[in-house]
């Protein structure tokens, strides 16, 4: 698929980590650190708060991004595929716990084409859904494009993510699974503990379905509670 691949730049980071991570485990020492420094990333759901949480849902065209906005928004599914021009949007509000949060989500179309407009809309982002559909080893690769793609476009930085492996009932449908729900767990697993010693916040995965709704609450929820954890504990840094 010609919009399937995306040109490396050379200045990223997050490109070289890929290909360190790819074919490798956590050591030992590695899994004892991520145990002691997630102890600082789970929150205290009895403490109040309020969250506008701006995010992102991105990943290659047709992973079914749309799809997974609409399931959360109980919006039904759709089997067509239609394609996002540029971008779209949508509110929803929720508690976790006592705290309440208001997301604001921008889908973001993911082909080549629209690359100049994705640009815009990363800004002030605080989190994102990093999206793949797990019957397209190629959208799994690309995951790497695109976490880049948010750190390097948003003003913010490095913020936190979920990586989300959607379409898990094609994937249980089908003879030949291509992309195992145990390989994006151990991607992600490698990815925490980078993010948790370089940038202080967790980076979960989960596997999904928009079609049956499988995990698409949890996907957004992790999400949530990853940045607001990462917010309080820059909060509790910034009154040392």
């Amino acid at each position: 698929m010609k919009d399937s691949k995306y040109t490396e730049s050379s200045d990223s980071s997050f490109y070289d980590l890929w290909e360190r991570i790819k074919d490798t485990r956590l050591s030992k020492h590695e899994e004892n650190s991520v145990k002691k420094l997630e102890k600082n990333f789970t929150i205290d759901e009895t403490q109040e708060g309020e969250y506008n949480l701006k995010i992102i849902l991105a990943g290659d065209g047709a992973v079914g991004k749309t799809s997974l906005r609409r399931s959360y928004l109980g919006e039904g599914f759709e089997s067509k595929y239609q394609q996002t021009i540029g971008a779209d949007f949508a509110i929803h509000e929720t508690e976790i716990g006592y705290s309440k949060v208001k997301f604001i989500i921008w889908d973001l179309a993911g082909q080549l084409k629209f690359h100049q407009v994705r640009n815009a809309f990363y800004k002030g982002s605080h989190g994102a859904l990093i999206v793949c559909d797990v019957t397209n080893p190629t959208s799994f690769d690309n995951l790497r494009h695109w976490i880049n793609e948010l750190w390097k476009s948003n003003d913010l930085g490095p913020v936190p993510f979920m990586i989300v492996g959607n379409k898990y009932d094609l994937f249980r449908n089908q003879i030949h699974h291509i992309v195992p729900k145990e390989r994006v767990e151990r991607v992600a697993r490698i990815i925490n503990y980078e993010t948790l010693t370089k940038h202080k916040f967790s980076t979960k995965s989960v596997i999904t379905s928009a079609k049956t709704g499988e995990g698409v609450t949890k996907a957004f929820k992790q999400l949530a509670i990853q940045i607001i954890a990462y917010q309080r504990l820059r909060a509790r840094q910034e009154k040392k």
